[in-house]
């Protein structure tokens, strides 16, 4: 609601002609700036015009194109590597919020909606310093290596970040389901019940990691650690950055709707510490290849960097 009614459409159309052969020169970009500056050619839009929910569409582009172009970003690294790791966090954490109710609400535990809905709390925590580990943290790390590195900053020190949570998202997912299951497949929880804080605090570790690790991987790509949202994909292909974080962000969503609908017959089928003990395993695994951007980054960097997609767009 406060970016319906505080965030006005800022998006505007500058008509500067261009020279015979297709470009604008900067002398004439500077004269339509300041001619625009002394005789503005538009009249200022109401608050309620602001409103408008109708886009303002800018004809002299194919939306076609624009809708499908981001689509082969997905071959490169770091793209690959942000999506994968994003994804699994959110559905694994879809995989607890699921449960959850089935297993506080009944026995031995037995609490009303109200009370299991404290597992938020943690929840709530756990996003705020998962913020600052992906945000802040990481600049803070990426500073100080690149000092380390004679001034020069390299997109792969955000990578260093990940130790956090590499170690912490599993062990949420352990914690989480060391409580709901006499299954000893993975010598979980062997014929007994831990106290519900044990999950709880679980919860709130996977929490940190969904806040944290998308903040790291997706800033992978700026020319200077100054932005503190997706970065490694930023920090990696600058001219791409926004496309590829579209891209990232709808096919998380997609793997995550899916997730949701097969993470009770998993349960039901391999019981919570076979479940979760996979969704740990996966989540180790896919934040070991990390490892190999961390190693050889600059190196695939520099080959994705010629390919035609960047190139063009």
């Amino acid at each position: 609601m406060a970016i319906l009614f505080f965030f006005p459409e800022t998006q505007f159309f500058r008509a500067t002609p261009p020279s015979p052969d297709g470009s604008i020169s900067e002398k004439d970009a500077n004269a339509v700036l300041a001619s625009e500056a002394l005789a503005p050619t538009t009249k200022k839009k109401s608050y309620l015009q602001e409103l408008s929910p109708l886009p303002t569409i800018d004809r002299s582009k194919n939306y076609l194109v624009m809708l499908v172009k981001p689509i082969p970003i997905i071959l490169y690294p770091a793209t690959i590597f942000s999506f994968l790791t994003f994804a699994s966090t959110l559905g694994f954490l879809v995989a607890a919020i699921t449960t959850a109710g089935a297993v506080f609400q009944s026995p031995p535990y037995n609490m009303t909606p109200a009370i299991s809905g404290l597992i938020n709390v943690p929840s709530f925590i756990g996003n705020l310093l998962g913020s600052y580990a992906g945000g802040g943290l990481t600049d803070i790390l990426a500073k100080w290596q690149a000092r380390k590195n004679n001034g020069v900053f390299e997109p792969e020190a955000r990578l260093t970040a990940l130790i956090v949570p590499f170690f912490l998202v599993p062990a949420g997912l352990l914690m989480y389901s060391l409580f709901a299951t006499s299954d000893s497949r993975y010598g979980f929880g062997v014929d007994r019940q831990l106290h519900w804080a044990v999950p709880f605090i679980g919860y709130g570790l996977l929490s940190f990691g969904l806040t944290a690790i998308p903040s790291i991987t997706m800033t992978y790509r700026t020319l200077m650690p100054s932005e503190t949202f997706l970065t490694l994909v930023l920090d990696s292909y600058l001219p791409v950055g926004y496309e590829a974080i579209l891209l990232v962000n709808a096919f998380k969503q997609i793997f995550a709707f899916g997730f949701s609908y097969g993470v009770i017959p998993w349960v039901t089928l391999d019981g919570y510490a076979g479940a979760f003990g996979a969704m740990a395993g996966i989540q180790v695994g896919l934040m070991l290849l990390g490892l190999p951007l961390w190693l050889y980054g600059k190196k695939l960097r520099h080959i994705s960097g010629a390919w035609k997609i960047i190139l063009s767009s």
